[in-house]
């Protein structure tokens, strides 16, 4: 069964194949972003709310037809995720 998003009409495994290139560059940003976290739980969370961050961006700029920079969109995601670490005093300023 192939299962396809309604608003690109690619196959989901193409979509994951191509976020693929995306992904060390998310877990690169990621990893240096939270180093600073008390503890290994709390940078593997803040890790995966970012992986699934840029996933959403990738999947709505895919949607848009919008060039994907993996750079600018794990930075985007990192940020995302950081600016509410931050707000819940998690992440040092």
């Amino acid at each position: 069964m192939i299962t396809t998003i309604a608003s690109t009409r690619a196959p989901l495994v193409d979509l994951h194949a191509r976020f693929h290139d995306v992904l060390p560059v998310v877990q690169t940003e990621g990893n240096y972003a939270f180093r600073t976290l008390p503890s290994v739980e709390d940078r593997e969370d803040a890790l995966a709310e970012a992986t699934l961050s840029a996933w959403k961006r990738f999947l709505r700029a895919v949607t848009e037809s919008v060039a994907i920079d993996p750079s600018d969109l794990a930075r985007r995601a990192v940020a995302s995720v950081a600016r509410r670490l931050h707000r819940r005093s998690l992440l040092a300023a």
